[in-house]
């Protein structure tokens, strides 16, 4: 059914807004650099090479600070989940 499909199609268009917008509220919970690097290399798709060379670090920086940020990152987006569900959202 038509009508079932377009509903189905506007509840998922609306999960992803949410998970957008958990993902950039978590994200300004980071600090500065941790910011940084998960923009350039995650959102902006930037090589590991490009982003030492913006931000005047080693690759090797690169690479130490976005594992860090990422593990970061799921913490506080796993925060705003259960702010936003009142509850931890099991996968």
């Amino acid at each position: 059914d038509i009508w079932y499909y377009l509903l189905v199609l506007r509840e998922e268009k609306v999960m992803k807004k949410n998970e957008i917008e958990t993902l950039y509220i978590a994200l300004r919970q980071l600090k500065r650099d941790y910011q940084e690097v998960v923009i350039l290399r995650k959102i902006n798709e930037f090589s590991t090479r490009d982003t030492a060379l913006i931000l005047g670090w080693s690759e090797n920086k690169v690479k130490t600070k976005l594992a860090r940020a990422l593990k970061k990152l799921s913490v506080e987006m796993t925060k705003q989940e259960e702010e936003f569900y009142g509850q931890t959202k099991r996968v």
